[in-house]
């Protein structure tokens, strides 16, 4: 008899639609995921898929119950990174003499 494959869960979490920090719950075991954890001991990050307007998503792994977690809403994160680094050069040019 040949054992059972694993299947694994695949959710979308659009960052959008979470806090302000961008920190959440695993959809499947409810750990806390937070992009300040840096040490991967509650999650991995699979792949990040990027765009010519910057990125489009993350697929993370929940190393708790081993779901597979693609994190979108990211595009607005990057226009935010983008208009703050057009204010601090515009900021740059009017203080040059």
């Amino acid at each position: 008899m040949k054992p059972k494959a694993m299947q694994v869960q695949v959710y979308k979490i659009n960052l959008n639609k979470v806090g302000k920090e961008g920190d959440f719950l695993c959809p499947k075991c409810g750990v806390h995921i937070s992009p300040d954890d840096c040490s991967e001991a509650v999650y991995s990050i699979i792949d990040v898929h990027v765009v010519s307007f910057g990125l489009e998503h993350i697929l993370i792994h929940c190393r708790k119950c081993a779901s597979l977690i693609q994190i979108t809403g990211l595009s607005s994160i990057q226009r935010m990174i983008d208009y703050a680094e057009n204010v601090v050069d515009k900021e740059k040019t009017n203080n040059a003499c």
